[in-house]
């Protein structure tokens, strides 16, 4: 049995002028309603990707600032700096999933036959997802038990910091399921299979 590319796979390509560009995310061969939920969780991410990154920009200056200006250190700029950094990284993380930046398989996966390396790949893809999916989990439990401890700078709670395993890694379930649809349903996976 074979599958059939999404009609719509190629002009929604066409379509998105970031599709060409090597520094946009890739877009994906989705079927148009999953095409749109994606595009504005993309969006969503970069622009909070921009804004926390600024953020950290600005309290990181701070932190140096004082240091060298007056001699002292602001603990409330390290502590947000610390915050700010775990969601930038984890939030960043799904994007950069989708963009082919973390380490892979694919030097293997190229010297395979077609139909063998898409195999593979779709194989990975699902460990990927489970693994995910464990991480995300483990996530919840972490910032459940994280609620009752305070930061000692912030007087917060470090479940504030914490939330950002489980959303983080619940994004990365997403992209990697979003990259297997693509693979499987995409005109390029439908021909390897």
């Amino acid at each position: 049995m074979t599958h059939q590319a999404h009609p719509d796979s190629e002009e929604i390509r066409e379509q998105i002028p970031d599709a060409q560009d090597e520094t946009a995310i890739s877009v994906l061969a989705l079927p148009r309603t999953w095409q749109r939920f994606d595009t504005a969780l993309v969006t969503i991410t970069k622009v909070i990707l921009a804004f926390t990154g600024l953020a950290f920009t600005g309290m990181v200056l701070t932190e140096v600032g004082s240091r060298f200006i007056f001699d002292t250190s602001v603990a409330q700029a390290n502590s947000v700096s610390r915050f700010l950094l775990v969601w930038f990284f984890m939030i960043g993380a799904g994007l950069a999933l989708r963009k082919g930046a973390h380490v892979g398989l694919e030097i293997f996966v190229q010297q395979l036959p077609p139909r063998g390396g898409n195999v593979v790949a779709i194989l990975v893809g699902l460990l990927l997802v489970g693994f995910f999916a464990l991480m995300a989990s483990s996530g919840w439990t972490a910032f459940q038990s994280s609620l009752a401890q305070r930061d000692a700078a912030l007087q917060v709670s470090m479940g504030w910091v914490m939330a950002a395993f489980p959303i983080g890694f619940a994004l990365l379930v997403y992209h990697q399921l979003a990259l297997l649809a693509d693979r499987v349903f995409g005109p390029h996976g439908a021909r390897s299979l």
